[in-house]
């Protein structure tokens, strides 16, 4: 009877895991849909019976786990008093529904050998990714790097942040592996991540791998593999500039644009963000309301300027959205889960020296150069924010079980 139990048990932890690296691996794409339901509600059929049935599982709390719910305590309570409450609350069954199925699977069951393998489920997703954008270069009028195509059609900026959600991983991996074949390939592989970024002409974008960069060298690098590092990077552009002339006139252009691009920051500012802060100041406290539908209900801008309704992309950035729908309520609990991931994952940083610190320095990047400097421009849904924030919870975890044995 135990071996079968044991069986059992083993089938729930397998469609559990491999559930969730379904979902992860198609989570980016247009298409997909169906089999990114599967392996989640999958997912979540096993994760629930390990719980309840066999008690394999044991949920526990710790900061950054509460400063998620305490997040999705202000959407709820957003939703509440917003201006459509019954849009508001059916908006939560398209995103955060699947956000917190994905961020407790993972936080609650995954150890260090499953977040590597699903980090290597991201890669390759990335890889797929970049395949598109490569693609998308070479055929698009604009010559940017980008992806239009029926499996994945995203404008430059939204193409970027994506990079930016695999790009630490491959670093990781190009860190972490000694082989000459796995060098290559990840070595490649970021190469590819930052010219795909560079050509995508994303300035959120390249705010995001710059600053994901920045935290590796913070932690990794000694002084005088530091100063190596600025002598290759200062002969890359020195390089660069003397053979700028013999680069495809494709390259070239987008270079020459890149200044022009970087000025259009202020197109944000007052096409959606001075609109969407003159519409907090009205309500302030609980926001106008969760959802897309309610930036675009002419209510909250009475006797006012409407955010443009002419580009894709919402408010253009997750915090002035945060602040709009969920007010100062959700913008405080946004920050005091972004700031709690962040400080925990500096603490598995200073305390670990093997693989823990390098997936935690991989999630502290995107942390700081996704959702902190890339999210400032871009309005990123909870879906895509939860699992690296469910994987930051589940390396605490593990960290604390890791300690105590």
């Amino acid at each position: 009877m135990e071996k079968y139990k044991n069986r059992i048990e083993n089938y729930l932890s397998f469609i559990a895991e491999y559930g969730i690296y379904l979902y992860m691996f198609f989570l980016l794409f247009d298409k997909g849909e169906g089999l990114r339901n599967v392996g989640l509600y999958s997912a979540l059929t096993a994760w629930l019976i390990l719980i309840f049935v066999t008690k394999k599982i044991k949920l526990s709390a710790d900061i950054i786990t509460c400063g998620f719910l305490a997040f999705l305590f202000s959407i709820v309570l957003s939703s509440f008093f917003s201006l459509e409450p019954i849009y508001s609350f059916s908006y939560l069954k398209k995103d955060v529904l699947k956000a917190v199925i994905t961020f407790f699977i993972i936080s609650s069951y995954f150890d260090t050998k499953m977040l590597l393998r699903l980090s290597k489920v991201i890669c390759s997703s990335g890889l797929i990714i970049l395949i598109f954008g490569l693609h998308g270069f070479l055929t698009s009028e604009e010559n940017l790097y980008t992806s239009t195509n029926i499996f994945l059609s995203v404008d430059k900026n939204e193409y970027g942040f994506f990079i930016g959600l695999f790009f630490p991983f491959f670093l990781m991996f190009f860190i972490k592996n000694n082989t000459m074949w796995g060098k290559s390939l990840w070595g490649l592989s970021l190469v590819w991540g930052v010219l795909g970024t560079i050509f995508s002409a994303s300035r959120g974008a390249m705010g995001n791998i710059f600053a994901a960069m920045g935290v590796w060298a913070a932690f990794l690098l000694k002084r005088k593999h530091l100063i190596k590092v600025l002598m290759v990077t200062f002969i890359f552009f020195v390089l660069s500039i003397i053979s700028f002339n013999f680069w495809p006139e494709p390259l070239k252009r987008q270079f020459l644009t890149i200044q022009e691009e970087l000025w259009t920051v202020h197109d944000r500012t007052f096409l959606f963000w001075e609109p969407a802060l003159e519409a907090v100041k009205k309500k302030p406290i609980l926001g106008w309301g969760y959802g897309k539908r309610i930036i675009g209900d002419p209510r909250p801008f009475e006797n006012g300027k409407m955010p443009s309704s002419e580009h894709k992309g919402g408010l253009h950035s997750t915090f002035i959205s945060v602040l709009f729908q969920q007010g100062v309520v959700g913008i405080l609990s946004y920050l005091l889960l972004l700031f709690s991931t962040s400080f925990m994952l500096l603490k598995i940083i200073r305390s670990e020296t093997d693989e823990r610190k390098l997936l935690a320095i991989a999630l502290l990047s995107i942390t700081v150069g996704s959702f902190f400097v890339n999210s400032f421009l871009l309005s990123v849904p909870l879906r895509r924010i939860a699992p690296f924030l469910g994987m930051s919870s589940a390396l605490l975890k593990h960290r604390t079980k890791y300690l105590n044995d």
